[in-house]
């Protein structure tokens, strides 16, 4: 079975890459953005290794009542004025549609219309909005490894796994599109102290969703 850590080593040289990949030098910026994204891939490794959320099928269905409710919270930051038009081509809407499709699929029945948590992220300041999607992102990088998982305890593409799949496919290319968008948003004025408690507040809502659905 492919480990965290396993996944860790391949995962990080993607996120220097991009940056090499436009010619660029690595600004002061670039490296607080890296070291944000290296750090909250640290905290995701050792939530998930707490939480064992592909140890069986319950604990697969927790962590899809966990995500999609995350993802619904989150998605009206990626329409965040405040985000555009760095933005405008990259959203969540089809991830909360396959995690809805997985959900049912498992329950047999259509799971519940959630109240989206308060505040809205989608009058917030470029920072919250922005911290919150990196969280998001972080976990769909993350799709490879949890793919894996989730076919070694019977779901596949066609039952169960079809947000894991569908992220997989669109995995590497995806997080190149987030992390140069975010790149753009973060030179345009981006407070670095606001940018890392709303990635803070992200992580912390995360445990929370944890605690309430165990």
């Amino acid at each position: 079975m492919t480990s965290l850590n396993e996944f860790d080593v391949s995962f990080a040289p993607e996120i220097p890459l991009t940056i090499a990949g436009t010619g660029r030098q690595i600004a002061k910026d670039d490296e607080f953005l890296i070291n944000l994204v290296l750090a909250i891939q640290a905290s995701l490794i050792s939530l998930l290794e707490e939480t064992n959320l592909f140890g069986g099928q319950d604990h697969y269905l927790r962590y899809l009542q966990i995500y999609r409710q995350f993802c619904l919270h989150l998605h009206p930051a990626y329409l965040s004025p405040s985000l555009q038009p760095h933005f405008n081509e990259i959203d969540n809407g089809p991830l909360v549609t396959s995690l809805t499709w997985d959900l049912s699929d498992l329950t047999g029945k259509p799971p519940p219309d959630l109240r989206s948590m308060q505040p809205s992220l989608l009058t917030a300041k470029a920072p919250t909005a922005l911290g919150w999607i990196l969280v998001a992102e972080v976990v769909e990088a993350f799709s490879p490894l949890f793919c894996a998982r989730a076919n070694l305890i019977g779901f596949d593409q066609n039952f169960g796994a079809i947000h894991l799949h569908r992220n997989t496919r669109e995995a590497q290319a995806r997080w190149r599109r987030v992390f140069v968008a975010a790149q753009k948003v973060i030179e345009a004025d981006c407070n670095h102290s606001e940018l890392r408690e709303a990635v803070f507040q992200a992580m912390h809502r995360l445990k929370l969703l944890m605690a309430a659905t165990s």
